[in-house]
C-alpha cells in the first residue's frame, strides 16, 4: 500500500530524567506521514506525552523529532523499571519514480537525555516498491458462451 512502519522502543530512561528526546534520520527518499505515530506501552495500551515534528532536509534524508512530555505517562512508563514505550509511525516514498527496485533502507536514531545524546541506534529493512497498478482476469466458460472478464485498479499513493 506504499506505507512503510518503523517502530522505536525506549526503556531504562534514568529515574531522574526530565527531558528526553529522540531524533530520527530517516533514509533517502522517505517522508514521514502526519498524523500516524502511536505512542503505547508493551501490553498496547495508548500513552499520552510524546510529540513528533518531521523536519525536511536539501539532502533528501528527513528527521523526526520525538519529545517526552514531562510529566506524561510516556515519561512515567520510559523510567519505570521494565517499561517500555513503543512508538510506532508511518512513512512513505517521496517519489515513488526514483525507486527503481527492492532496496534496503537504514535508519538512525539517537535519544537524549536532559541534554546529552546516547549512541545511536541502527534499523535497517528491505522494501519493495509500491503496486501501483492491479490487474485481474476471470474466465467463465459455459456452453458455446466464453466470458473473460479483465479489472484493472490504479493506485495513487499521495498528492505530490
Amino acid at each position: 500500500n506504499g506505507k512503510y512502519g518503523w517502530t522505536l522502543t525506549v526503556h531504562d530512561v534514568v529515574s531522574d530524567a526530565k527531558d528526553v528526546a529522540i531524533t530520527d534520520t530517516l533514509p533517502a527518499n522517505m517522508e514521514y506521514i502526519p498524523g500516524s505515530m502511536t505512542v503505547r506501552n508493551q501490553s498496547g495500551t495508548t500513552l499520552d506525552g510524546v510529540s513528533v515534528v518531521a523536519h525536511s532536509s536539501k539532502d533528501g534524508q528527513d528527521t523526526l523529532t520525538f519529545t517526552f512530555k514531562n510529566p506524561s505517562a510516556a515519561l512515567t512508563e520510559a523510567k519505570r523499571d521494565g517499561g517500555r514505550v513503543q512508538i510506532g509511525y508511518l512513512t512513505r516514498l517521496k517519489d515513488v519514480k526514483a525507486f527503481a527496485g527492492s532496496s534496503e533502507f537504514r535508519n538512525s536514531a539517537v535519544i537524549s537525555v536532559d541534554g546529552v545524546a546516547q549512541s545511536p541506534d541502527q534499523a535497517s529493512r528491505w522494501i519493495n516498491p509500491p503496486q501501483l497498478v492491479n490487474k485481474k482476469s476471470t474466465y467463465r466458460g459455459h456452453g458455446t458462451i466464453h466470458q473473460l472478464h479483465h479489472r484493472c485498479e490504479l493506485r495513487r499513493l499521495h498528492a505530490q
